[in-house]
């Protein structure tokens, strides 16, 4: 019916595509008869085969007549092990089925558990897919040795060369034959339909939707960072002599005309991500938003002041009878909120969308 996988393997490491797909074809089988209640605990390439059309059959399941015919063509780390507590020993006579309290297998595809002689169960079949995989994708077993007592210690001391799978394998599938062959196997991939959906990228989560790149508009000139906020508070400070003036009455008497610079300190910088200037009716006040909240500064004073109760606070406005200063805190939730223009505890207007 087709060469055995073992033959397939001799001639070199499976192309990874063949590869998947003779071991979707095992974790099948395998599958079925776990469901069945049946563990195979003798996997190995010489027990599965493949035929001329890739469709792949698994035999010997059961070991419940583990009959090795011809003993001369086992030797080494290929020979069925038989096993009862912690001794082994290679089985060199064609006789015998399963004998009661021991457990039979190939020392190359042993999991730990069952070199050690314990009860085993289908996560021992899982152990040993995971030994076949990498011997199709490397062309060597994954615990080799020159005898099976050697063998056995590289099964339960050592861990497998991953780094000799090919790179072109997907990631995916070197984490499949990782889990399978770990060497707790409360830490081991718990059931073979489970390493069958892995094998497919069951697991994998789901590429996002492409999405054409968002392209950020350039900011407006309000929007630019500290040199426009500082152009931006002179045009303001222009306006505020431009009202003040306009507010006086005309007389021969009026004090004469002022000019000055006014600049944000240093501990209070201007944010101009939004408009953060307000110029009292009076003009007589000038609140712009700092580092640490609302700051305000009278027009005859030389320094700004903050103004308590509006940590956090943006947008900044002012009353029309100058009394109230209206800010967005942006701290928490957005709230608009009031404060009288001396400072004090904020009171809440409502809450922005």
């Amino acid at each position: 019916e087709g060469p055995t996988l073992a033959d397939r393997i001799a001639a070199g490491p499976i192309p990874i595509d063949e590869a998947l797909s003779i071991a979707a074809q095992i974790a099948e089988a395998l599958e079925v008869a776990h469901e069945k209640g049946i563990i195979h605990r003798d996997l190995k390439p010489a027990n599965v085969k493949v035929k001329e059309d890739g469709t792949v059959k698994v035999l010997d399941f059961g070991l419940a007549k583990a009959i090795i015919s011809d003993a001369a063509e086992m030797s080494g780390s290929n020979a069925p092990t038989m096993m009862s507590g912690s001794n082994a020993q290679g089985v060199s006579s064609g006789a015998g089925a399963t004998r009661m309290g021991m457990v039979i297998g190939t020392a190359s595809y042993m999991s730990p558990e069952q070199a050690r002689g314990k009860p085993v169960d289908q996560r021992s079949d899982v152990w040993a897919f995971g030994a076949v995989l990498y011997e199709m994708l490397t062309g060597g077993k994954a615990f080799p040795g020159d005898d099976v007592s050697d063998t056995l210690a590289t099964v339960l001391k050592s861990e497998p060369d991953l780094q000799l799978i090919p790179s072109s394998t997907p990631p995916r599938v070197a984490n499949v034959i990782r889990r399978c062959l770990e060497k707790d196997r409360k830490h081991r991939l718990q059931a073979i339909g489970d390493v069958r959906l892995a094998l497919g990228g069951a697991f994998e989560t789901a590429p996002s939707t492409a999405s054409t790149p968002m392209v950020v508009p350039p900011l407006r000139i309000w929007q630019r960072p500290i040199p426009v906020a500082l152009a931006m508070l002179a045009v303001g400070v222009t306006a505020v002599f431009l009202t003040v003036l306009s507010s006086q009455p005309t007389s021969e008497d009026r004090a004469d005309v002022m000019r000055f610079s006014l600049s944000a300190p240093d501990f209070a910088p201007v944010i101009a991500r939004q408009p953060d200037l307000a110029i009292s009716p009076d003009g007589t006040r000038i609140i712009h938003t700092g580092s640490m909240g609302l700051y305000v500064r009278a027009v005859d004073q030389l320094e700004a002041l903050p103004l308590t109760g509006t940590v956090g606070g943006a947008g900044a406005f002012i009353s029309p009878d100058g009394e109230w200063v209206g800010f967005v805190n942006a701290s928490g939730g957005n709230p608009l909120q009031k404060v009288s223009i001396a400072g004090g505890a904020p009171v809440t207007i409502g809450t922005l969308p």
